[in-house]
């Protein structure tokens, strides 16, 4: 008996030594409306420009960020993904609509992101901040995928990722899904996300 307690309290060690997840537990890397995307295995590395120091927001998954955080457009470190690749990127919000999740407000799209400079990377879709309403949290989602050969976006996306005086009410209702077969993105490579409003 008391050789089992010791090796039960070196697990719990080994767990706590790992950030409290036991060994080989990987987090979640996306909210639970967005599981149908799949399961992908890492957890992209994304950042919040601030004006105060630390000058950096870093987003842990799942945990709360504040309005003030969040005002700048994020920057997604895809380096530990691949260093030659291309990559598309997203930031969405999965509870713009209750009943049908993968119909998203799309916040922002970056295409020809790669990991040595952004400068040649393309804003398809211009940043706009969260504003979740009143009385409710959501879940804003990043997602990273590998861009594939001749990357475009069909016409008919063109209202969704357009930034208008409108917006963002066109960017409601973007068919995520469908727009990832469409465009042939395949399945996503490495996501995070972070709740923003009332708990």
């Amino acid at each position: 008996m008391k050789g089992r307690v010791v090796a039960l309290l070196s697990l719990v060690e080994v767990a706590l030594a790992c950030g409290g997840h036991p060994v080989g537990h990987h987090d979640n890397n996306l909210p639970p409306e967005l599981q149908v995307l799949g399961a992908p295995s890492q957890t992209l590395d994304v950042k919040f420009p601030i004006s105060s120091p630390p000058s950096v927001v870093a987003v842990h998954t799942g945990e709360f960020l504040k309005a003030a955080d969040t005002v700048e457009a994020p920057e997604a470190d895809v380096k530990p993904l691949s260093t030659q690749d291309l990559f598309v990127f997203m930031m969405v919000d999965p509870d713009i609509n209750a009943t049908s999740p993968t119909y998203v407000g799309l916040h922002t799209m970056v295409a020809n992101l790669t990991a040595h400079d952004h400068a040649f990377s393309t804003v398809v879709a211009k940043y706009i901040a969260p504003e979740p309403p009143a009385g409710e949290a959501h879940n804003y989602t990043f997602l990273a995928f590998h861009q594939p050969r001749h990357f475009s976006i069909p016409a008919k996306y063109a209202p969704y990722v357009a930034t208008t005086p409108t917006s963002p009410l066109n960017r409601i209702n973007f068919p995520l899904q469908q727009f990832i077969a469409d465009t042939n993105l395949g399945p996503v490579v490495a996501a995070n996300w972070f709740k923003e409003g009332d708990a």
